[in-house]
């Protein structure tokens, strides 16, 4: 059947749906102008979920990575098991050695600490992987942060099913989203050298919208007995529909949905963090990382301007990518400071010849011992010189020359 011929099979659209284009005229062509309007759009939207912070050191998200994923033999069968990268303990000792060292303004997000690792399992049933210590280690990890005013979070995948299984409470018919086509959605990784699909990755599944929203109940109420913060993967960066015939579910709704859900964890006081940021959710937030910092590589520009960084700075926190896992060091942290960033860090304690035969060599960087030292003389730099501004609003942005930019705040 044809998608035409699909497309005239749904039934009509929601009333409450459609497309709204808002106009804000000011008396000016700037767009750091343009950009603080928006900024006075957003307050005046969001009103109290969207107030100035009062930060007087620079923001840092530290990524300390728990487990992956690596085929093992067991008898003489490959099956794919949790590679530990970072135990508990280990974690621990990282936290203690940046707080020492002067990071007081961090935000620690714990990732592949449960349901197989970073490529996460169905969480179902959210379980510690035991290889990096016990529910009673994870709890010490947690209040010894907390003791030192330290944010932590726990991350988790609420939107994808990886390396799951019946055993694991997912059955691909029944919990899969659905294309227009009706056909699962079932995706591969990309290989970004030839654009082509990564075959020797397991496919993996877009959960049906329903599905999605246990799978968030189960990681917020997991966060809540640790008494953790909560780091979505996918919440508030991410919006996907779903065909399926019991439970339409269309992006506007999903972003309605998720939008309910974040506000929800804001009223209730509790820590949240997302990814790259989409505007509905800023308000109910209070730490962004892996922020675009750069605009899409396919579009023909010459010069890139920090708009919606302008319009959030001194309101919410956010972040680039992880400093020693980008391609260009150096660039990202004068980008970070041209954007009015925090700094963002991932670390394990493994090395990373650990990594060999597996499927996760972006963390290449991030031996711990290898970064400690420059980590905390970057930081201590960074926060000397702009751990000031934090608060402080953008109120103007321009270049000087081809590569030299000034930013004022």
């Amino acid at each position: 059947m044809s998608i035409a011929k699909k497309l005239l099979d749904l039934p009509e659209l929601p009333q409450d749906e459609g497309i709204v284009q808002r106009y804000s005229f000011i008396n000016s062509g700037s767009y750091v102008d343009m950009a603080n309007d928006y900024n006075a759009y957003l307050a005046n939207k969001y009103g109290s979920y969207f107030t100035k912070n009062t930060d007087t050191e620079a923001p840092v998200a530290l990524e300390i990575v728990g487990a992956i994923d690596k085929v093992k033999h067991v008898l003489g069968v490959p099956l794919s098991r949790p590679l530990e990268l970072t135990n508990f303990q280990e974690a621990q000792s990282i936290i203690d050695t940046m707080y020492n060292g002067g990071m007081k303004n961090m935000s620690v997000k714990l990732t592949g600490w449960a349901n197989g690792g970073v490529r996460q399992e169905v969480a179902n049933n959210v379980k510690v992987v035991k290889d990096l210590g016990s529910e009673k280690e994870l709890q010490q990890l947690i209040d010894n942060a907390t003791a030192k005013n330290i944010d932590f979070y726990l991350n988790g995948v609420t939107d994808y099913s990886y390396n799951s299984n019946i055993l694991d409470g997912f059955l691909v018919f029944r919990d899969s989203a659905r294309f227009l086509s009706r056909k699962k959605v079932e995706l591969l990784e990309y290989d970004t050298i030839t654009f082509d699909k990564s075959t020797w990755f397991d496919a993996f599944y877009l959960l049906k919208a329903d599905v999605r929203g246990e799978m968030y109940n189960n990681l917020r109420a997991a966060a809540a007995e640790y008494g953790a913060g909560v780091s979505f993967e996918n919440m508030g960066y991410e919006l996907s529909s779903d065909f399926n015939r019991q439970g339409r579910q269309s992006r506007y709704k999903e972003m309605i949905a998720q939008t309910e859900r974040l506000k929800a964890m804001s009223d209730a006081g509790e820590k949240v963090m997302i990814n790259s940021g989409n505007d509905y959710a800023i308000p109910y937030v209070d730490m962004v990382t892996n922020m675009d910092m750069e605009g899409t590589v396919y579009g023909i520009i010459d010069k890139t301007v920090p708009f919606y960084q302008i319009a959030l700075h001194g309101y919410v926190n956010y972040v680039g990518e992880p400093l020693n896992l980008t391609q260009n060091y150096q660039d990202e942290l004068l980008r970070s400071a041209e954007y009015g960033a925090g700094l963002a860090f991932a670390v394990m304690d493994e090395t990373a010849f650990t990594l060999q035969n597996t499927y996760y060599t972006e963390y290449f960087g991030a031996n711990i011992n290898d970064w400690s030292e420059r980590i905390l003389a970057e930081y201590s730099r960074y926060n000397t010189e702009l751990g000031h501004v934090f608060s402080q609003r953008i109120v103007g942005h321009e270049y000087l020359a081809d590569q030299l930019v000034c930013t004022t705040y």
